[in-house]
């Protein structure tokens, strides 16, 4: 039908438009899992670094509890 009314050129603009508008969505997609991704790891990073923490003060407060210094 697009070819009837606008002729060889106006289908392959049309297929040229799908074809940049699957590109995009396929590129903002690949972001968007980069961007979730990225939120993850930091998210686990944070915990993992914030837990590893407060097991090194626990150690230290028992450490200083045994020695008498709390």
């Amino acid at each position: 039908m697009i070819q009837y009314v606008h002729g060889p050129s106006g289908l392959r603009e049309y297929k040229d438009i799908l074809r940049d508008m699957r590109e995009q969505k396929r590129k903002h997609e690949y972001r968007k899992q980069e961007i979730k991704d990225a939120i993850i790891t930091w998210t686990f990073g944070i915990l993992i670094s914030l837990a590893g923490a407060a097991g090194m003060a626990v150690l230290f407060y028992f450490i200083g509890k045994q020695q008498g210094k709390w």
